[in-house]
């Protein structure tokens, strides 16, 4: 069974100061978004794809669950078949 997510986590992941330098990532990047994240919110994930200009997509479903692979494989698929 599944039990409701930390209080706590939520803190120390929206709180997390982890220094990048936007300069250093030379790789392509993409970003998926889960509609129903409580922690990651979509909001916070465009934020940062928008940062790195980087495309975005948005599923269903919680960041940490993946009930069904398949779709997900296939969006980074298809993504990395396009590079």
């Amino acid at each position: 069974q599944l039990r409701k997510q930390s209080a706590l986590v939520t803190y120390e992941v929206l709180r997390a100061k982890i220094p990048v330098d936007e300069k250093k990532v030379d790789c392509p990047l993409f970003f998926i978004a889960r509609n129903n994240d409580h922690i990651i919110s979509p909001r916070i994930v465009e934020r940062i794809a928008k940062k790195y200009d980087a495309p975005i997509r948005y599923l269903d479903g919680n960041h940490y669950i993946f009930s069904n692979y398949k779709p997900v494989a296939d969006i980074i698929y298809d993504d990395i078949k396009d590079l």
